[in-house]
């Protein structure tokens, strides 16, 4: 009698080992810029150098990872047909870029290994992070909380000095006299986007694995943070979106809603210097 082939469910390892693996993964993501990898001399951003230096390290220990658990799964070919029935949204987002990387090769004879990072990891972390255990989902969001709190004090410590953990490279030029922080993320504009999608994240109740206090501290440390990298469409943005925020839980507590200190905290904070950016466009 023929066994049935099975798949293991979690599929994703629940192991000290494999979380130490996403960890790295984390932190190499918001940890190694584009910037440091060049002051390392690999050739991330520049002409010439194999795929390996093309590749973002974040992307090598992600796919490292994500074939340690498709293995462990017990059944590759069963834990496809689980991707194509869950994440039938993800089929078409990975169907659309294999035409922008064949449009790319065939037609326009460019590089395609910028792809691999800006659509390929977040497909992986998708199917990565579904499966992770609370403990482990615990651990990547306090890493991740440090890696901003550090992010935003490195920012505010290179704009009061004037000194820049990576210098700012624009192509092989390097940009000396650029105020704006590099801090861990490289290019000032990227420190603002992520910083923006962070403040937004703690906002909508994202931090659960600290406490109220340090959640308020770290949206306060970070939304000082955010003008030191010098994006002024993410601040504007982000300052209107969490200005709405603000008012609509304002309305929610005149309306008898409960509400925590720190939400207080967040409607004293963000409302006022919400209002002063509508005021100042």
């Amino acid at each position: 009698m023929t066994q049935v082939p099975q798949m293991r469910f979690p599929w994703v390892p629940r192991t000290r080992a494999f979380g130490l693996l996403l960890l790295a993964v984390a932190v190499s993501l918001f940890a190694i810029s584009h910037l440091l990898l060049g002051m390392a001399g690999f050739r991330y951003e520049v002409p010439g150098g194999s795929i390996v230096e093309k590749i973002h390290p974040a992307t090598w220990l992600a796919i490292l990872a994500l074939a340690v658990a498709v293995l462990r799964s017990g059944h590759p070919l069963l834990w496809l047909d689980h991707v194509v029935r869950r994440h039938k949204g993800l089929l078409f987002f990975a169907f659309a870029n294999a035409v922008l990387l064949w449009h790319l090769i065939m037609n326009q004879k460019m590089p395609f290994t910028g792809l691999v990072d800006t659509f390929f990891l977040p497909m992986t972390l998708v199917l990565l992070l579904e499966g992770i255990s609370e403990r482990q989902r615990a651990t990547l969001e306090r890493a991740i909380h440090a890696l901003m709190a550090a992010n935003a004090l490195l920012g505010i410590y290179e704009v009061a000095t004037g000194w820049h953990f990576t210098p700012l490279i624009i192509g092989e030029l390097v940009q000396t006299d650029d105020w704006r922080a590099t801090a861990l993320m490289g290019h000032p504009l990227n420190n603002a986007a992520v910083t923006a999608h962070y403040l937004l994240a703690i906002a909508l109740g994202g931090a659960h694995a600290v406490s109220r206090p340090v959640r308020v501290a770290l949206f306060v440390l970070n939304l000082a943070a955010l003008n030191a990298f010098g994006g002024r469409v993410a601040f504007v943005l982000a300052m209107l979106l969490l200005s709405g925020i603000a008012a609509w839980r304002f309305l929610g507590v005149l309306r008898g809603a409960r509400f925590a200190p720190s939400t207080a905290a967040f409607i004293s904070l963000a409302l006022p210097v919400g209002l002063a950016v509508v005021a100042l466009l």
